[in-house]
């Protein structure tokens, strides 16, 4: 990992359920193209990502926002440590 990049993981709980992991597998596979990418300019600007891509929700917690046609999709995430992202959720 190169120092200015992040490293993206998806919470899971005890069992190893990944809400996340399961939202971004259900979508079609244009959409879930177009969020991975997404998810790779979070990962190479991290908090310095702009909006429309990301916005900070509430204390720490932040959005990433992705549109697709007519659908908002939106990831949850937080920053942990110095350079790691946890994405807990994504939905409509």
């Amino acid at each position: 990992m190169l120092d200015n990049m992040y490293q993206i993981i998806y919470y899971s709980n005890k069992r190893g359920d990944s809400q996340v992991e399961k939202f971004i597998c259900s979508l079609q596979l244009k959409v879930r193209a177009k969020v991975l990418k997404w998810l790779e300019l979070l990962e190479e600007q991290g908090s310095n990502l702009p909006r429309p891509y990301a916005d900070t929700l509430r204390d720490k917690i932040r959005e990433l926002r992705i549109s697709h046609g007519r659908l908002e999709i939106r990831l949850l995430y937080f920053f942990w440590k110095n350079n790691i992202i946890v994405v807990t959720n994504g939905f409509f």
